[in-house]
C-alpha cells in the first residue's frame, strides 16, 4: 500500500480472499475413505447376498452427497474477501448470504479461538462496526489477517491501533 491518500481516492482493489481452515474436511475425507471400503468389501465381494447390494450402493451414495460432498461445497463457497475499502463475507450453497462491511464503519478488531483452533493455528476475526459485527469465521492466521485489516483501516483514516481488543 502506498499510502492513506490512494486507498480513499483510488479504485478499490483485492488485498486478500479467504477461507474457512480445511480442518473441517476431515471427517468428510474419513467418511469417503470409509465408504469406499464398505462398498469395496460389502457391495462387491463382501458376505451379504446379492440381493442386498444394490441397498449397498444406494446407501454409499446416499452418504457421499450428504456427508462428503455437502460440507465440501459448504466450505467451497464460502469465502471472505478483504479489500481497500471493505470486509466482504459470502456463504451458502443455494440461498447466497453476503454480508460487507465498510472499513470507515470499522471501530474495532479482535482475535478469538478456541482450544481446537488455537491447535490448529485458526481463529475467528470478528470485525465489528458501531451497529454491527462481522464475523470471519474459523480463518488460518487470525492474526494476520487482524493486522491486516488494522493497517486498511488506519490508511482509510479510522484511528490508531489501540483499537484492538
Amino acid at each position: 500500500m502506498s499510502g492513506g491518500a490512494s486507498t480513499i481516492g483510488g479504485p478499490e482493489r483485492v488485498v486478500a480472499r479467504m477461507r474457512r481452515s480445511a480442518r473441517i474436511l476431515v471427517l468428510p475425507g474419513i467418511l469417503l475413505v470409509a465408504v469406499a471400503f464398505g462398498v469395496g468389501y460389502y457391495g462387491v465381494v463382501g458376505p451379504l447376498p446379492p440381493q442386498f447390494r444394490p441397498a449397498i450402493w444406494v446407501l454409499a451414495g446416499l452418504l457421499l452427497v450428504f456427508g462428503v460432498l455437502w460440507p465440501f461445497g459448504r466450505w467451497l463457497s464460502a469465502t471472505s474477501t478483504l479489500t481497500t475499502k471493505r470486509v466482504v463475507s459470502r456463504s451458502g450453497l443455494v440461498p447466497r448470504r453476503r454480508l460487507e462491511l465498510e472499513l470507515d464503519e470499522v471501530v474495532d478488531v479482535a482475535v478469538r479461538r478456541g482450544p481446537l483452533q488455537f491447535l490448529a493455528g485458526s481463529g475467528d476475526v470478528r470485525v465489528g462496526a458501531e451497529d454491527r459485527t462481522l464475523v470471519l469465521r474459523d480463518l488460518p492466521k487470525p492474526a494476520a489477517v487482524q493486522s491486516a485489516v488494522l493497517s486498511l483501516v488506519s490508511d482509510v483514516g479510522m484511528g490508531p491501533a489501540d483499537r484492538v481488543t
